[in-house]
């Protein structure tokens, strides 16, 4: 199902048929179409399906709601383990899955419809891919200290450096610490990270440093902030943007 969470409208999507036997999990991603993010609502849009079949098969196809159809499958043998089920990222032309069992990423090029693995240079528990200053980012809480990595270039071999590191401790209060902390989203523009501490739900200006409590209660694992645009009157000059939030939750 694709949703639109400002209209409520709802396209059903048939699942892909895949040959071939195996446990598989999967995870998808929605793109624009053709709209430039003018006008989303009911527009075309694109269907990026990644699935993985033990014992170390990656699978991509993708769906076109013009065409109504889904495009041939591309698959490569990798010891990734399983794939995990946190939102990916959009740099540029390619989309990044991260995989955290096998501590690595899975690009897929949009245009050349070509997929690589890029392992990373750490061990951290739980990180998130994220964008930082347009490029390819990864995000993770460390010793109570929110890390930030770089990539130096979309090559899969490009390094990877620390692009900054926040203190977690002179930010939040005391009891966010009785569990460790997670990052569980990001939101593209605004260099704004959203962290899980116990119960509570934060967002943090990783420029500014400004911290706010946004939601109180369950687990959450994942957050998708999308952003809203309307414009007050016909042929009015001025445009409003708001910023909204979905969360999922064990």
């Amino acid at each position: 199902m694709v949703w639109d969470p400002i209209t409520n409208h709802k396209h059903q999507v048939p699942l892909p048929r895949l040959q071939g036997q195996g446990y598989i999990v999967w995870i998808a991603a929605v793109l624009c179409g053709r709209c430039h993010h003018l006008d989303c609502h009911r527009g075309p849009f694109l269907v990026v399906y990644m699935a993985y079949r033990a014992p170390g098969e990656l699978i991509i196809c993708t769906y076109s709601s013009d065409a109504g159809t889904w495009s041939d499958p591309i698959s490569t043998e990798q010891p990734t383990r399983h794939v995990d089920m946190t939102p990916s990222v959009l740099v540029g032309n390619a989309l990044y899955f991260g995989c955290l069992a096998s501590k690595s990423l899975v690009k897929y090029d949009l245009e050349s419809h070509e997929m690589s693995v890029d392992p990373l240079p750490f061990t951290y528990r739980s990180w998130r891919p994220v964008v930082l200053d347009n490029g390819l980012g990864l995000a993770t809480v460390h010793e109570s200290k929110l890390c930030m990595w770089k990539k130096a270039g979309p090559e899969v071999d490009a390094g990877w450096t620390e692009n900054r590191v926040i203190e977690l401790e002179a930010l939040l209060p005391s009891y966010a610490f009785l569990t460790p902390p997670d990052v569980v989203g990001f939101a593209d523009g605004i260099d704004v990270i959203f962290l899980m501490a116990d119960s509570v739900l934060y967002t943090i200006d990783t420029k500014t440093y400004e911290v706010k409590k946004v939601f109180e209660g369950k687990r959450i694992n994942c957050v998708i902030p999308y952003m809203s645009f309307f414009i007050p009157a016909l042929g009015a000059v001025s445009t409003g943007v708001g910023l909204g939030v979905a969360a999922s939750s064990t």
